[in-house]
């Protein structure tokens, strides 16, 4: 009895690998050279974000919020506010999500206060947010 139990999980161990094995090196980039947001979501669980894999079969809008999302987690940022959903909504309103991230690493890389809130606020204006944050730097 226990040598069949352990040629069981030595089967489902080996069908395990078979089953990594080609979800990595045949679904995956078949995948992602098929769909932009495959491979922007390919590069997002890379870089350890634990998005949802639904985001594959979503429009091409998204990428640049998967990339903002990218960028934010790379770069340390807490907020919040600030979600794949936000950035998703503030994407589809119109606004330049990659704009608003790189502001907020800029702000926090000079120590200027913003939220994510208030970028996107901002960015819904009109206005540049990188420039609102360098003029904020500058005042006394």
């Amino acid at each position: 009895m226990l040598l069949a139990s352990n040629a069981l999980e030595v089967a489902l161990g080996c069908f395990a690998l078979v089953e990594v094995f080609v979800g990595f090196f045949y679904v995956l980039p078949m995948l992602s050279s098929q769909s932009p947001c495959a491979k922007a979501w390919l590069r997002s669980y890379m870089a350890g974000l634990d998005l949802p894999i639904r985001v594959v079969m979503m429009p091409e809008i998204v990428v640049p919020v998967i990339e903002s999302q990218i960028l934010a987690h790379e770069c340390c940022l807490v907020d919040p506010d600030l979600t794949f959903e936000s950035l998703r909504e503030h994407g589809e309103a119109g606004g330049d999500v990659l704009q608003v991230v790189r502001a907020m690493v800029e702000a926090d890389r000079l120590g200027v206060p913003l939220s994510f809130r208030e970028a996107t606020a901002i960015d819904r204006a009109g206005k540049s947010v990188m420039e609102v944050i360098t003029n904020r730097d500058r005042r006394p």
